[in-house]
């Protein structure tokens, strides 16, 4: 498997930091079950005892990892507002400098399947904070109401994951390779169309 780069730290800076970003790459790459904590603290660039004083075990790095992930999803999700087309858009766009959080969730899912998820009840509250999003919108008129909110959500998720999870099916179908120019653009007029269908006439 293609590994991926090391992270560029400073002995000054914030070692806590500079592990969770380590530990993010490491867990990609390996999965959980291949990760070493000598191996995050190799990338890391600091030593095994410095990895083991801020997370005592794989498994606390690893939750430490996906809830740092998800605090940032949450302040950029916060800041996303306006109609149906415009989140998507914005979902959309934040999504797309998010490719290191879909493949940890990739890792999650073929490490623990059937296994409650970890943090799973902050990470069912982030969802349902969009869901609330989407039943707002059907109170105020300006999305049909004729879509149960959670299926909704929950297709809204796989397309816009899709390009992210797997983007060279994304590219057989459309045609265009995610992130280019003309992948955004067919995109960003889907969106405005989607949004309009969806919306009372």
């Amino acid at each position: 498997m293609k590994q991926t780069n090391p992270v560029r730290t400073s002995k000054r800076g914030n070692s806590r930091s500079d592990i969770l970003k380590a530990a993010l790459l490491e867990f990609i790459d390996r999965g959980v079950d291949g990760v070493r904590m000598e191996h995050v603290a190799d990338r890391a660039g600091y030593n095994k005892a410095l990895v083991y004083k801020h997370f005592r075990s794989k498994e606390l790095l690893f939750e430490a990892v996906l809830t740092a992930q998800f605090q940032e999803r949450e302040q950029t999700r916060s800041s996303i507002s306006g109609d149906l087309s415009e989140m998507l858009m914005g979902w959309s766009q934040a999504n797309k400098g998010d490719a290191d959080f879909f493949k940890l969730l990739m890792r999650e899912a073929l490490d623990f399947e059937g296994d409650r998820p970890v943090h799973a009840d902050q990470r069912k509250a982030y969802y349902m904070q969009q869901i609330a999003v989407l039943a707002d919108l059907q109170k105020e008129g300006r999305l049909s109401s004729t879509l149960e909110p959670h299926y909704l959500f929950l297709a809204l998720l796989g397309m816009l994951s899709i390009p992210q999870l797997l983007p060279q099916v994304a590219e057989l179908v459309v045609g265009d390779a995610p992130g280019g120019e003309e992948f955004e653009q067919g995109l960003a007029v889907f969106f405005k169309a989607f949004g309009e269908v969806l919306s009372p006439k």
